[in-house]
């Protein structure tokens, strides 16, 4: 096999053992509505928080599988927070905020890799929670969730 197949199996191997694994239990839930604006931006938000994490506090030994596997987790926690928000939502009450689902899928994460960083991450999460508008859903529901 040559260098250059095998870059480009080894990611894509990669990405196929993750997308089974978030799915091996998933037989009751649906995927993610990708068209809502504040998942994205959310999402979005709370990665480049965490590879602020990483810049700050770099993994001392095999780092990028460190920073791989914090990455991975987030992702997860990211999508089954969102899977979630959107499986609780009922017909006649307000849905569950996807957002806060998100944001506080993301800090619970993040505060299990770096703990010294807890109180700077729950400071974060504080006000994206206070700062979602009643648009964007029940944000105590999601968060619980």
């Amino acid at each position: 096999m040559t260098h250059a197949l095998r870059a480009f199996l080894c990611p894509a191997l990669l990405i196929a053992a993750v997308a089974a694994a978030a799915c091996s239990d998933a037989s009751q839930l649906t995927a993610p509505d990708n068209t809502a604006a504040d998942t994205i931006s959310s999402s979005a938000r709370w990665n480049e928080r965490a590879i602020a994490l990483v810049v700050a506090r770099q993994p001392t030994s095999n780092g990028q599988a460190a920073v791989s596997r914090m990455l991975t987790y987030l992702s997860l926690a990211q999508y089954r927070a969102v899977v979630a928000a959107q499986g609780a939502a009922t017909a006649g009450a307000k849905p569950p905020s996807v957002s806060a689902a998100i944001g506080v899928a993301s800090a619970a994460v993040l505060n299990s890799f770096y703990p010294l960083d807890s109180a700077a991450t729950d400071a974060l999460l504080k006000p994206d929670l206070a700062a979602l508008s009643s648009t964007a859903g029940d944000v105590t529901a999601g968060a619980a969730l």
